[in-house]
C-alpha cells in the first residue's frame, strides 16, 4: 500500500507552507475517452483566426500536483494563481489531482502514467505535494534533478525563465459546443520548420474546469473552491504526433463530438488548453514550446 507522509518545509525563498509527499507509484493508467484526430492545412487566406503572424508571444504552462488529502496544496493553487494574475493570458495553470486511495473526487485514473513520465530516467522515487511543472522545462529544484518537477519555491523563477524565451511557434484555437458536443480547431503557426530537439513533437488538448466544489479539501477551510481541475485530455494523455514542417507555415488539428455530456459540474466552467510539447523518453529532454487557452464557444486568434 502507497503511503503518504506529510512533512512540513520551511523555504528560504518563499512559502512556508507544508509539502505532502507520496511514494512513487508504479502502475501506468489509462484514458478511458479516445478521441481521434483529423489534421488538414486549408489556405491560409481563409483561417477563422487570422494570417499567421510574424512571430509569436512565448506563454508558459504551470501542471500542478495536487489533492484534497493534502494540507499544503491550497497554497500551492494560491501561488499558481498568483503567477498566472501577474502574467495575464501568458501563464495558464492546470491542477493535476491525485485520487490518493479515493480520497479525492477530481483525482485523475491515469495521474501514475503522468507521474511517471515525468521523473522518467530521473531516479525520484518520492514525489511532494504540492508540484509544479513548469513548460515541462528541466527542474531547478534541489532533490528533483534530472525531472521536470520543482518545489513552490522556484515556480516563479523558472517561470519567468520560459516567457524569456523566443517562441518558435504560437497556437490559435477554436472551440464549439453543440449540444452535449464539443468540437475544437487547434492551429499551430510557425514561420521555420520546428523539429524537436530531443524525440517527436506533439500536440496535447486539455480540458479544465473551474469553480468545483471540494468535499474534503485539507487546509481548504468551508465553501473551497478548486479552479483549473484538469478533467479530460482530449488527445492521448501524452499527446498526439504533430508535424510542424508543411510549407503552409501551420498546421491544423480537429477533434471532433467531444462528449461532454454530465461529465462536469458546468459546462459553462469548462476551458481548452492545448500545447506543443516535445515527447522524449526521459523526462529531463521534455518540454512545452508553447500553450494557448480558450474558453467553450470561442475563437482565440494568434498571439
Amino acid at each position: 500500500m502507497k503511503k503518504i507522509l506529510c512533512i512540513a518545509i520551511i523555504s528560504t525563498l518563499m512559502l512556508g507552507f507544508a509539502s505532502c509527499k507520496k511514494n512513487n507509484p508504479s502502475n501506468t493508467g489509462s484514458n478511458p475517452f479516445v478521441t481521434t484526430p483529423i489534421v488538414d492545412a486549408p489556405p491560409v487566406a481563409t483561417l477563422p483566426v487570422g494570417s499567421v503572424p510574424k512571430s509569436f508571444t512565448q506563454k508558459a504552462l504551470i501542471e500542478e500536483f495536487t489533492g484534497e488529502w493534502c494540507g499544503a496544496c491550497p497554497g500551492g493553487a494560491a501561488l499558481m494563481e498568483s503567477i498566472m494574475t501577474a502574467n495575464p493570458d501568458k501563464v495558464y495553470g492546470t491542477a493535476i489531482h491525485y485520487a490518493q486511495g479515493g480520497t479525492d473526487p477530481y483525482g485523475l485514473p491515469f495521474f501514475n502514467a503522468i507521474q511517471n513520465y515525468f521523473i522518467a530516467g530521473s531516479g525520484i522515487t518520492s514525489v511532494g505535494f504540492p508540484n509544479g511543472i513548469i513548460s515541462r522545462n528541466l527542474s531547478i529544484s534541489a532533490g528533483y534533478e534530472n525531472s521536470v518537477l520543482n518545489g513552490a519555491g522556484d515556480w516563479q523563477t523558472l517561470t519567468n525563465t520560459v516567457l524569456a524565451k523566443t517562441a518558435k511557434c504560437g497556437l490559435a484555437l477554436v472551440t464549439k459546443e453543440t449540444g452535449d458536443k464539443l468540437s475544437v480547431d487547434v492551429y499551430v503557426g510557425y514561420n521555420a520548420p520546428v523539429v524537436a530537439a530531443k524525440g517527436n513533437l506533439k500536440i496535447t488538448v486539455y480540458l479544465i474546469e473551474n469553480d468545483l466544489p471540494s468535499i474534503d479539501q485539507a487546509g481548504g477551510g468551508a465553501g473551497y473552491l478548486h479552479q483549473h481541475v484538469l478533467r479530460h485530455v482530449i488527445t492521448g494523455n501524452l499527446g498526439d504526433d504533430i508535424d510542424l514542417s508543411s510549407g503552409e507555415k501551420y498546421t491544423k488539428v480537429s477533434f471532433k463530438n467531444v462528449d461532454i455530456a454530465g461529465k462536469y459540474k458546468n459546462k459553462n466552467n469548462l476551458q481548452v488548453i492545448a500545447f506543443v510539447n516535445q515527447d522524449a523518453t526521459a523526462a529531463k529532454d521534455l518540454d512545452i514550446l508553447n500553450v494557448q487557452e480558450s474558453g467553450i464557444n470561442e475563437t482565440k486568434k494568434w498571439d
